[in-house]
């Protein structure tokens, strides 16, 4: 199982911007995943995909005009001020890395 931070962003000169932040939602609630109140559109996601498979996936709620950046994260190897029940759930799932 390996552990991932996803950015997105969305195209904002387009009128429905809401349905594809939903569609995104929607897509977040499938997998195991965790998100910080105080960042827009990014998501720490633990899965057995891998990171192209992760891309395809969450890609397919977005449009060819809106941004996505997949990158597994290594036990250990990141830093950042975030929450700490965010930090505590991604400490708990990086232990679980094969």
């Amino acid at each position: 199982m390996a552990v991932y931070v996803a950015m997105w962003s969305i195209d904002e000169s387009r009128t429905d911007d809401t349905s594809t932040s939903e569609r995104m939602m929607e897509r977040l609630a499938i997998v195991e995943h965790r998100r910080n109140p105080t960042l827009d559109n990014v998501a720490w996601i633990k899965t057995y995909l891998t990171a192209d498979d992760l891309h395809t996936f969450l890609h397919a709620a977005l449009h060819k005009e809106d941004a996505l950046f997949v990158c597994q994260l290594n036990k250990g190897e990141y830093q950042g001020w975030l929450k700490a029940d965010t930090w505590n759930w991604i400490d708990v799932a990086s232990e679980s890395q094969s």
